[in-house]
């Protein structure tokens, strides 16, 4: 077989694996709300009806339009996954590599297509009309959905013919129809090649960024932004404390400074949880050009910055008990970041050991006014033992997993 047909079977493999992923819960979905229906024989034909038989209101057609639009979209970061990879140096032009990435997403609508299709062969053999035209149409439609979804380095252009080749097949009438085909063949010669991944693309200054914290911020992105809200309900617990009781100034500042504290490590240890799922640390890491300081430290820095909303809010409660807070900050980070380090060993993980440590030194500012001094004071020493635990990973310790299925960029339980 050659390249180009190796390449477009291929990825027709892919799009009707996609296909198979996506139809169990689509059938599961259509079966169930037809079985509801009072009368689903009578539902089923008058679905049939709207897509392909002459005269019926045209509002199926553009449900079923947009239903295979979500289709393309759904499938089209999955198909051209790893298409700016090692697949490049195959011997097919950029121009077959995107025409294959269209079938495969023309392939990721065969559920959709087949039930079209099958009711279609239903009001034949019930005798009742068809519109030729009408059927015609569908296979346009989903090139066009295709079209639409597919990434090209002609996006906007692409994605606008493909859009006008489906209103104009969904119009009654043989012209419009060809007038849609001529768009579709135009987008293709228009398109251009597809467009390397956004992650792919060189930008301005990217060779100046600090590469762990980009990693680190990969990894976990906004999924560590639930954990804000455990931290903001501590702080408002505080709040009403404050304002419904009538305390010294004393007491109302260890009740600032054991609320702040305690809701920074609830933050850090959201963070810290996803960090060891999505971004373990792995022995192989020793073998980068930083020491093992360096690397605990743009982890705690990872951690700490989070925190400083937490800090702000605590000292529009009590500024000076803020003060306490933002000096016990950096010890809290630097243990976070000595947990991801000993997380593998313990059963409760990166998250329980930040909890359980957070609360002690939270406890400990809560009775001790200068306690944030002795918390700034220990940190030196919490990142001499952070550095310690990154240098005793045992690099020819055998890992099963070493990372969670949701840590896996290519897993299908991490789309």
């Amino acid at each position: 077989m050659s390249g180009v047909g190796a390449i477009f079977r291929f990825h027709l493999g892919v799009g009707v694996r996609l296909a198979s992923h996506a139809a169990a819960p689509l059938v599961g979905v259509a079966v169930a709300w037809v079985g509801l229906q009072e009368f689903p024989g009578a539902v089923l034909a008058a679905i049939a009806q709207g897509l392909v038989a002459p005269g019926v209101d045209p509002a199926t057609r553009w449900i079923f339009a947009a239903f295979l639009l979500a289709l393309a979209t759904w499938a089209a970061p999955r198909v051209t996954t790893g298409l700016a990879g090692w697949i490049r140096h195959l011997p097919a032009s950029g121009t077959s590599h995107r025409r294959a990435a269209l079938l495969a997403l023309v392939a990721s609508q065969l559920p959709a297509l087949v039930a079209c299709a099958l009711l279609a062969a239903g009001l034949v053999a019930f005798g009742q009309a068809v519109s030729i035209a009408r059927l015609a149409a569908i296979p346009l439609v989903a090139l066009g959905a295709a079209t639409v979804a597919l990434p090209v380095r002609r996006r906007a252009l692409t994605s606008a013919l493909g859009a006008a080749s489906i209103f104009l097949a969904l119009s009654p009438g043989w012209l419009t129809l060809g007038a849609a085909a001529a768009l579709l063949l135009a987008a293709d010669r228009l398109s251009g090649p597809l467009a390397a991944p956004s992650r792919m693309r060189r930008r301005r200054g990217s060779a100046r960024r600090p590469i762990l914290a980009v990693i680190s911020w990969r990894a976990v992105g906004l999924r560590a932004v639930p954990a804000l809200a455990p931290a903001l309900l501590v702080l408002g617990f505080a709040a009403l404390f404050l304002a419904n009781n009538p305390v010294t100034p004393a007491v109302a500042s260890g009740a600032v400074r054991f609320g702040g504290l305690l809701a920074v490590a609830i933050l850090m240890s959201g963070i810290a949880a996803e960090l060891s799922v999505r971004r373990p640390v792995w022995p192989w890491a020793r073998s980068l050009p930083w020491s093992s300081s360096r690397r605990v430290a743009a982890d705690a820095l990872f951690l700490a910055l989070p925190a400083l909303p937490l800090v702000a809010v605590a000292a529009a409660l009590d500024p000076r008990a803020a003060i306490a807070v933002l000096l016990a900050t950096p010890l809290l980070a630097l243990r976070a970041a000595s947990a991801l380090r000993r997380a593998q060993r313990l059963r409760i993980g990166a998250l329980g050991v930040v909890l359980i440590e957070g609360f002690v030194v939270a406890g400990l500012a809560g009775l001790v006014p200068w306690g944030g001094l002795l918390f700034a004071a220990a940190a030196p020493l919490a990142l001499r033992a952070a550095a310690r635990a990154e240098r005793e990973l045992p690099v020819s310790r055998w890992i099963a997993i070493h990372h969670a299925a949701a840590g896996d960029s290519l897993s299908w339980s991490a789309k």
